[in-house]
């Protein structure tokens, strides 16, 4: 992408993408720091931090989430490393009056292996949001998740409509993914290759999409689609639990981008559904009511601009998706009772953040009262001997079919 008005004011996915990342890390470094672990928030293609129009960037969100916890505790080992080669100097300028805060020189390829070893032990969390896709070498990634650290959770940022633009042009195809303006531009490295695009998609699987795509045997949608599904199944390798976001333009059915977020630990999975379906759902709402949000008001209402050209599909109203009969369906299979957490693990990696735990527990309460499923809760009685009824995926819950009938 072309940065050289990038930074002229904050538009487009940029401000969905910092809304996002500020509602999730206030509740995800509250829950690390229970750890007693380092805590290491690091921005690889950090920017500038502060657009021309005032606005704020990544960087400025990640270091007033360090401000907040300091002030609250000077001696909390969190720290903020923030790389960048292009506008160092802007972001040194702007991030000078905050504390625990790290700038690198340079770029993500040059400094990323060095910045984790240099933070061994430490519960790691890594924003990538690259400018275009030639920096997102796969091989790179798995060096990164190789590590010697605590905990490990990558928030990245995928131009998966990019790449196969980019993929068009270096196989000379003409077709509608290169022919086609994105609503951002995205950079053109006349230096690219085959090869480089292999090593960016982790295989040789999209080369067959492509052509696919091109002698119209698949749609450009299901292109797109195959494509971030074989994507994501390398990410599988790097991580036990892997969810993608897309998000739309709303004159086109294709997502633009992906958001795909990875995590080992169930809780870490649990908290970034809960928390993206929360703003998910107000984003939604937002769209259909034609209303702002609190942070709109914040950002001098830019966030309008956002949400009148980009969506996040309504994965509820899509027809294969049903929760209940899912819920059931697990059950079924297992044949015998199944932890809470392991089951509402098993909902968010199928739905994503279509649904929340909250949502989930309402779904499995009314089977409970429908008298299709038992439930074991450890211990089964309150400290005044009455029978336990909560619901809570951090304690001993079991779930199974009632005589494992399928309904």
């Amino acid at each position: 992408m072309s940065t050289n008005n990038f930074f002229e004011k904050k538009r487009g996915w940029s401000i969905i993408k910092d809304e996002i990342i500020s509602h999730y890390l206030t509740p995800y470094i509250y829950k690390l720091l229970t750890t007693k672990k380092p805590l290491t928030l690091i921005d690889c293609f950090a920017g500038k931090g502060v657009f021309e129009d005032g606005s704020i960037g990544s960087p400025i969100i990640i270091a007033n989430k360090i401000k907040e916890i300091l002030e609250k505790n000077k001696k909390t080992d969190i720290k903020g490393i923030f790389i960048e080669k292009k506008y160092y100097d802007d972001l040194k300028e702007n991030l000078k009056t905050y504390n625990n805060c790290e700038i690198r020189k340079g770029t993500f390829e040059d400094h990323i292996i060095d910045v984790i070893n240099r933070r061994r032990g430490s519960n790691i969390f890594l924003y990538i949001d690259p400018y275009g896709i030639k920096s997102l070498d796969f091989v790179r990634l798995k060096k990164i998740c190789k590590s010697n650290f605590n905990t490990l959770e990558m928030l990245m940022n995928f131009n998966s409509f990019g790449f196969l633009r980019e993929a068009s042009r270096l196989k000379k195809y003409q077709n509608e993914f290169y022919l086609e303006k994105d609503l951002e531009s995205y950079e053109v490295d006349e230096k690219n290759s085959i090869e480089n695009m292999i090593r960016i998609a982790g295989g040789e699987y999209w080369i067959e999409l492509l052509d696919d795509y091109n002698r119209n045997i698949i749609s450009m949608h299901e292109a797109e689609r195959k494509f971030v599904e074989k994507y994501v199944e390398n990410f599988h390798k790097l991580f036990k639990h892997v969810i993608n976001i897309p998000i739309k333009t709303k004159e086109k059915n294709i997502p633009k981008y992906r958001l795909i977020f990875g995590t080992n630990h169930d809780d870490g999975l649990t908290l970034m559904a809960d928390n993206m379906n929360q703003k998910w759902k107000k984003i939604i709402e937002n769209e259909r009511q034609g209303q702002l949000s609190i942070f709109d008001v914040a950002q001098g209402s830019i966030f309008s601009e956002a949400i009148s050209i980009y969506s996040f599909p309504d994965f509820t109203e899509e027809k294969d998706y049903n929760p209940r009969e899912d819920i059931i369906n697990i059950l079924y299979e297992s044949q015998k009772y199944v932890k809470f957490k392991t089951l509402i693990v098993k909902m968010i990696k199928k739905y994503g953040i279509a649904y929340s735990t909250k949502e989930y527990i309402s779904i499995i309460k009314q089977l409970k009262k429908e008298g299709i499923i038992d439930i074991y809760r450890n211990p089964p009685y309150t400290k005044s001997g009455r029978p336990a009824r909560w619901y809570d995926i951090n304690r001993d819950i079991r779930v199974r079919l009632r005589c494992f009938i399928k309904q």
